[in-house]
């Protein structure tokens, strides 16, 4: 009850011995530290970082687990730092521990997902060997591949958050240094894929005068030839009725037609189709 009124988390009896039982308690005085705003007992922090090297010995779900918990609130930068100053960081990513500040994580709204979150602490850590370039698309994507399979090994990620991380983070790329160079349906195809908005609120983070300029954008684009994501004039069955021949160029094809219609060259079924003959040569019937 002292503790509980001095706002301490402390190991019951031996920091040590309870640490041998379970080295996974590391990691839930760390949360429950941080998710309540207590300090960690110095002698329990101590034990802490003398074992800290054994939590690579605990089933990486539970790991995973803890971490999913530790990043989904609002205390999710406290938790993070205290990763770091306990020697935690390391083991529950499988990699070097890196003990510094996580500005983007800490910008974070509070409801922000594990995987916003998961992302965002990658970026804080340099876990992609710096912010995306200009000149490195091709190599941004491979480093977030295998970042994403180092998260998926260490923390036992589902398919659905490998995917979320995976898409966040190609996302960012596009809002930090690409968006101003691509046209108007690659901007829209973007705004309406899957983890924009979650680049959206690292973008926010990382430089807030981009954010706005990319919102902004966003909503103009919103109001132009039909939105974002609006349906497709034509379909492969349009096509095949009109007399195309389905091939290996089908589905470039269609995504041609559906640029031009995001960007108002087209704007019925007629000058779809039109469209579609002028760029594949076929005459159709």
């Amino acid at each position: 009850m002292a503790d509980l009124k001095a706002g301490v988390v402390r190991a019951a009896g031996s920091a040590d011995d309870r640490l041998a039982e379970d080295h996974l308690r590391a990691l839930r005085a760390a949360r429950f530290a941080a998710r309540l705003g207590f300090s960690l007992d110095a002698a329990t922090a101590s034990a802490i970082r003398s074992h800290a090297s054994e939590l690579a010995g605990v089933s990486r779900e539970r790991v995973g687990e803890e971490l999913r918990r530790m990043l989904s609130g609002p205390a999710r930068a406290d938790a993070a730092r205290l990763l770091g100053e306990l020697l935690l960081d390391g083991p529950t990513l499988d990699e070097a521990h890196d003990h510094g500040p996580t500005p983007l994580l800490a910008a974070l709204a509070p409801s922000a997902c594990f995987v916003t979150a998961l992302s965002a602490w990658a970026l804080d850590r340099g876990a992609l060997g710096g912010l995306p370039t200009e000149a490195d698309a091709g190599e941004w994507a491979r480093r977030v591949e295998a970042l994403v399979a180092r998260r998926r090994a260490a923390l036992c990620l589902s398919n659905e958050q490998s995917a979320g991380l995976r898409a966040t983070l190609q996302q960012f790329d596009v809002v930090w240094e690409r968006w101003e160079g691509l046209g108007e349906a690659a901007r829209k195809r973007a705004a309406s894929g899957a983890g924009f908005a979650e680049a959206l609120s690292l973008l926010a983070g990382a430089a807030p005068d981009a954010h706005a300029r990319v919102l902004d954008d966003v909503r103009t684009l919103k109001g132009r030839h039909g939105g974002l994501n609006p349906d497709p004039l034509v379909t492969g069955d349009d096509l095949i009725g009109a007399g195309f021949r389905p091939g290996p160029s089908f589905g470039g094809l269609l995504a041609s037609v559906y640029d031009a219609q995001l960007e108002g060259r087209v704007r019925t079924l007629a000058e779809a189709l039109d469209f579609a003959r002028e760029h594949s040569g076929e005459s159709g019937v």
